[in-house]
């Protein structure tokens, strides 16, 4: 991601999923050029809608907020379908 954003000639850009686009982390992406968009890694509807036509994606996750292989697993699954739904 961070390749991305320092290459603005490069011809991709960086959509950024959170639950929060107002935190300090998200704003700090988005002045660096990234697109904002409000998700929930539980909410498989809410992937969908924020991912739109995207073509790839990476998921980069908290495992030390919630100690979960399961839920881990689980939020995968959501963003494969959802990334799945976008084509």
């Amino acid at each position: 991601m961070q390749a991305i954003l320092k290459d603005a000639q490069g011809g991709f850009a960086v959509r950024a999923i959170t639950r929060d686009v107002n935190s300090a982390k998200a704003k700090a992406l988005a002045g660096r050029g990234a697109q904002l968009a409000a998700a929930d890694l539980d909410d498989e509807a809410s992937l969908t809608k924020a991912l739109g036509r995207r073509a790839r994606c990476v998921l980069r996750h908290q495992l030390l907020e919630h100690f979960s292989p399961e839920k881990e697993q689980a939020q995968a699954r959501n963003l494969a379908a959802a990334a799945k739904h976008a084509g």
